[in-house]
């Protein structure tokens, strides 16, 4: 009867310790899977040499201080330093359940495949928004004037 209770216990004890960790350990390892999968870290740095681009662009004469400008906002904007505070976030919003949800999409070959996709259709949308804006700028032109003289509309 003793081997039958040992042997239970040292059962349970192996299949607790090859079991997906529970709890806060296991809810902020999702969400670090879903970083990944998302390639948050390789996105971030595509954001910061498109800003650093854009620095430049905007005002030649940091040509040459691409370091600089680069070492400045990876300290601000650099994922090893928002990684803490969006992995708070997704946490506070989302149950570890729902992240398991959400990773086990994306890790497939649908979800693979939106979150290729997903950047570019982004941009198109953002490109389609930009050009119906440029399109009615005249009309918002006239709203915004007739508003600033204080016309109802």
């Amino acid at each position: 009867m003793k081997t039958w209770k040992l042997s239970a216990l040292a059962l349970i004890l192996v299949l607790a310790s090859n079991a997906a960790p529970a709890g806060p350990i296991a809810h902020r390892q999702l969400v670090e899977k879903l970083m990944d999968l998302f390639s948050v870290e390789t996105m971030c740095q595509s954001a910061i040499d498109a800003l650093v681009k854009q620095a430049v662009a905007t005002e030649p004469g940091l040509a040459g201080s691409e370091t600089a400008i680069r070492s400045f906002l990876s300290k601000q904007i650099g994922w090893e330093v928002l990684k803490p505070a969006v992995i708070e976030l997704y946490m506070g919003e989302l149950t570890e359940k729902e992240l398991a949800e959400i990773v086990r999409f994306y890790e497939s070959r649908t979800g693979r495949k939106f979150a290729a996709l997903s950047p570019a259709i982004s941009a198109r949308v953002m490109e389609m928004v930009q050009e119906r804006m440029k399109q009615a700028e005249p009309e918002w032109e006239t709203l915004v004037g007739s508003l600033l003289q204080g016309a109802p509309q």
